[in-house]
Formats: C-alpha cells, sequence, structure tokens
C-alpha cells in the first residue's frame, strides 16, 4: 500500500536516496519513461515525486520498480484496521 496522497489522475510517492540535483533527475527521468505517465515533479527537499497520469492510472508497482531500477526506494507501510459492527 503506498503511503503516498493521490487522486484518480495523479499520485505523490515518498522517494528515498536522494541526495543531490543529479538524483532528482535520475528519479524523474525513470517515472517519465513508465508508460501512462504523462508529468513527473520530484522535491529534493521533501523527498516526494508527484506523478501526473494521461489517459490511464499506472499501478503503485510500476512506479516503485521505476523509482527501485534508479537505485532509490519508496518506502510503504502495511496497516491493519478492526472493523466492528458488521453483522
Amino acid at each position: 500500500m503506498a503511503t503516498g496522497a493521490h487522486q484518480a489522475d495523479r499520485v505523490t510517492l515518498p522517494v528515498e536516496g536522494m541526495t543531490c540535483a543529479s538524483c532528482v533527475g535520475h528519479v524523474e527521468a525513470a517515472l517519465r519513461e513508465v508508460p501512462g505517465v504523462s508529468g513527473v515533479s520530484v522535491n529534493l527537499a521533501t523527498e516526494k515525486a508527484a506523478v501526473k497520469f494521461g489517459t490511464r492510472a499506472v499501478p503503485f508497482e510500476r512506479l516503485r520498480e521505476a523509482v527501485t531500477q534508479a537505485g532509490y526506494k519508496v518506502p510503504t507501510s502495511r496497516m491493519t484496521l478492526n472493523v466492528g459492527g458488521m453483522t
């Protein structure tokens, strides 16, 4: 499950491991190569990548794979929710 915020046509991913402007360029280039991505903006200070989709959403795993192959990490987390009151 992604820890980033998302809307129907965009997603914001956390990116770990960036240390300079060159790193930002590598992450942006990797994400732009993913089919369906229409725009990318990476912020070094906040360690986040904003990805905009064209006509269709792109699976989170594909975005994470692109960042990982570029040499960086997209941290994820799992959460268990107790749901009560269902009958």
